[in-house]
């Protein structure tokens, strides 16, 4: 396989560059050779500054992330959405206009396509700018997935809007061709449609086939049918609750479907994804150091075939990269917080190589912990609501969930405060505060709804 690489998705919290600096040997070592890199409002534009987001790298940051990168020989593979995916630039007023869908036009998603040709002209501004800066890259990915043919608009209805859609994606390929670039595109929206168009466009491309529930066989075998060069893509990140760190062995059988069908098919590359966040306005998901484990999972996969001794490799990966002789931790993360704790506490004291994802570890873990807790808390509090609400919750149940209230919120409190002590030095401001608070926030708040009806309780029985 010529390209193995993994997605740096800069929706997510990113790594400050320094951080992202220092793990990159890792990487390295794991065995990748190239990232692909998905920009949004992380890229100090000059052309487009007013999307810029305040916690971008700047210049001098990205040129030592590309030095560094060709220090390693890991190709730089730049991803610039074409047609879905937009929000980082639709969110701003100034381009409402451009907003699929009907007037108010509060699709900030995708474009219409009726007129392609101002969303053409910004998506060539972002793309020129990345290519100057990147000169040297061979791919160059273009996206185009996840488009909605059934948004409602006045504009072009939704039998022309896969043509548009065609159009616009192809001439998007014709201009990076133009700096001799091959380009790459998610493949789930020409799956299961047929048209000319298509296949005027899938030769031109690499599709490259994300599954990340089992892997269908015959999507990828179609697609090795239509174009010359296809990749394949496996989730390497866990974080549908959106709270601590995920489950990193929930993840580990797509890679050992994808292990399975890559037998069969000679895919010329490999993406493992991580998705920083479903899209620009979303919660943030994960961060692409929770990964580090999984990383190395897939890594190892796409040199060696399918993992068939997981504690093997966890016991080489632990004492490869950790410096530690026990990797009981690895299975309890994300799942069993209790167990995890005490692992982790050990793993810490041990850990001689890459603290800081240790850290990271450590501290996600104590987040689904306390969200062990106040399930527990809240699961109680909605069964004991009827009784809650009709004064007869006893006195001792009334204190005992009161007091449960008063740990929550003390506990995340000191929670909240470590997070943001010893993740500034890994993670920039404004997205760590963010994250701080899609974490927090909400649960605090539900915990404060159950202090007033518990407290109502508590004084009406006492009345």
């Amino acid at each position: 396989m010529d390209i193995k690489a993994f997605h740096f998705d800069m929706k997510e919290m990113i790594p400050k560059a320094d951080f992202m600096l220092k793990l990159l040997p890792e990487f390295s070592r794991m065995g990748y050779n190239a990232i692909l890199v998905e920009f949004e409002d992380k890229f100090p534009y000059q052309q487009l500054q007013e999307i810029v987001h305040p916690d971008a790298w700047s210049r001098e940051e990205f040129i030592r992330f590309r030095d560094l990168c060709g220090e390693l020989k890991m190709e730089i593979i730049p991803l610039v959405q074409c047609a879905g995916h937009l929000d980082y630039v639709l969110k701003h007023d100034k381009y409402r206009h451009l907003r699929d869908g009907n007037p108010p036009r509060e699709t900030t998603s995708q474009w219409c396509l009726a007129d392609p040709s101002e969303p053409f002209e910004i998506w060539r501004t972002m793309m020129v700018e990345i290519l100057e800066f990147f000169p040297d890259c061979r791919y160059f990915h273009i996206g185009a997935d996840e488009f909605n043919f059934k948004i409602p608009c006045s504009r072009c209805s939704a039998d022309e809007r896969f043509d548009l859609f065609i159009d616009h994606v192809i001439h998007c390929t014709e201009f990076v061709k133009t700096y001799g670039k091959k380009v790459i595109v998610w493949d789930d929206t020409f799956r299961k449609r047929e048209s000319a168009k298509l296949d005027k466009l899938l030769p031109m491309v690499i599709p490259c086939v994300w599954q990340y529930l089992g892997v269908d066989e015959k999507i990828v075998e179609k697609m090795c049918e239509k174009s010359p060069e296809v990749w394949g893509a496996s989730k390497i990140q866990n974080d549908d609750r959106y709270r601590g760190m995920g489950s990193q062995s929930a993840v580990e059988k797509n890679v050992n479907d994808w292990c399975d069908v890559l037998e069969k098919f000679p895919l010329q590359g490999h993406i493992g994804t991580i998705w920083g966040r479903n899209h620009g306005l979303s919660q943030l998901a994960a961060t692409l150091p929770q990964s580090f484990y999984m990383l190395a999972y897939l890594a190892y996969s796409l040199d060696h075939g399918k993992i068939t001794d997981r504690k093997a490799f966890q016991k080489n990966f632990v004492k490869e990269y950790f410096g530690l002789d026990s990797a009981e931790f690895i299975d309890t993360l994300g799942t069993l917080p209790a167990d995890a704790e005490k692992l982790l506490s050990y793993a810490s004291e041990k850990v001689s190589r890459n603290q800081e994802i240790m850290e990271i570890y450590t501290l996600f873990n104590k987040l689904d912990l306390l969200w062990d807790y106040c399930d527990a808390c809240f699961g109680s509090n909605c069964a004991l609501y009827p009784k809650y609400i009709t004064n007869t919750a006893t006195d001792e149940l009334t204190r005992n969930f009161l007091d449960g209230v008063r740990i929550t919120q003390e506990r995340a409190d000191d929670l909240k405060a470590e997070f943001l002590l010893k993740l500034s030095r890994l993670f920039p401001p404004v997205l760590l505060k963010e994250y701080i608070a899609s974490r927090f926030d909400g649960m605090l708040e539900i915990n404060a709804v159950w202090g007033e009806i518990i407290s109502s309780a508590y004084r009406n029985r006492n009345l």
